[in-house]
């Protein structure tokens, strides 16, 4: 026998061996006509890995053709984008079923077992999914919207499948689950536009000219770009607020145009900047807590004088 003849043998047998491996049945499924081979098997998983590539791609790319070529909103086109990826990852596993030799009528077992798990085990994830798509075709929040939940105040920057994630002023981010912000009270600062109203309040003392301390605070809103004025709807008020326990309190409200808490915070603490220059050069006092003591003059005061202790 020549060497050739002994590589052909050879190749045989091996090739022999592969085939059979290739041809072994892993396990039925059913009656024992629905067998799955080792061949379905790694045909199965190759077909869904470079299916869900496909699908992971084809959707990018209706995204930026809905985005670019439509005026439809960006959430609308992530709205479509998930959508068009949830549809064909079920065309792709009922395919990979397909190739498996696995009938479908064959998983209902499976099936009912799968839908008693979800709905016991994973319904709040379920939940939070049908609420994230909620939340993306209703709007009542969306993303840079202004929200305050809770006892958090800052922006949206994604709404996600299961979560909302906010960036808080203090430039936290925090995961908000979708369910939470459809079943609880929300505060959308910016839904139907951006602007807010802020408030300041200075309390003046006792005996101060009340008329001059509200031209002065009208005067610095009147001068300050950032509010807005000659607008009837947004007008600047000032209110003699109260007869306080030490002070005369004043309060002015005034509308500006906002996408950031900070923004609120950083016109206020410039107003009162300006109102304690103001004040000061108008003689107008900034009160401060104070008491008056009435003693009983009545009767003589009884005074004690005690010796301090000393240690050592």
């Amino acid at each position: 026998m020549t060497i050739n003849n002994l590589i052909l043998a050879a190749w045989e047998i091996n090739w022999d061996k592969v085939k059979g491996f290739w041809e072994t049945e892993l396990f039925s499924i059913g009656d024992a006509n629905t067998k799955v081979t080792v061949s379905q098997l790694v045909i199965t998983v190759l077909m869904l890995l470079v299916g869900l590539m496909v699908i992971s791609f084809l959707t990018k790319l209706i995204f930026n053709a809905v985005v670019k070529r439509s005026r439809i909103n960006d959430q609308a086109a992530v709205v479509i984008q998930r959508l068009t990826y949830y549809i064909l990852l079920s065309l792709l596993v009922i395919s990979c079923l397909q190739v498996a030799g696995i009938p479908i009528t064959a998983l209902t077992v499976i099936g009912g077992a799968l839908a008693i798990g979800v709905g016991f085990g994973a319904q709040n994830i379920v939940n939070n999914f049908i609420s994230g798509l909620i939340l993306l075709i209703e709007r009542p929040i969306r993303v840079n919207d202004m929200i305050e939940v809770d006892s958090h105040l800052g922006k949206i920057a994604a709404i996600n499948s299961r979560c909302t994630r906010l960036r808080r002023v203090d430039g936290i981010d925090v995961l908000i689950p979708n369910s939470t912000l459809l079943e609880n009270s929300v505060i959308n600062w910016t839904l139907t536009d951006d602007i807010v109203r802020g408030d300041v309040e200075v309390g003046i003392a006792y005996g101060s000219d009340t008329q001059l301390a509200r031209q002065i605070l009208l005067e610095i809103t009147d001068a300050e770009d950032r509010v807005i004025k000659n607008n009837p709807m947004h007008e600047v008020k000032v209110f003699f607020n109260s007869f306080g326990d030490n002070s005369l309190v004043f309060n002015v409200y005034f509308w500006m145009h906002a996408t950031q808490a900070g923004q609120i915070k950083e016109l206020c603490s410039d107003l009162r900047f300006e109102i304690d220059k103001r004040y000061r050069e108008a003689n107008i006092s900034i009160a401060f807590p104070q008491r008056d003591v009435h003693l009983d003059t009545l009767k003589p005061l009884e005074i004690k004088m005690v010796e301090s202790s000393q240690n050592g």
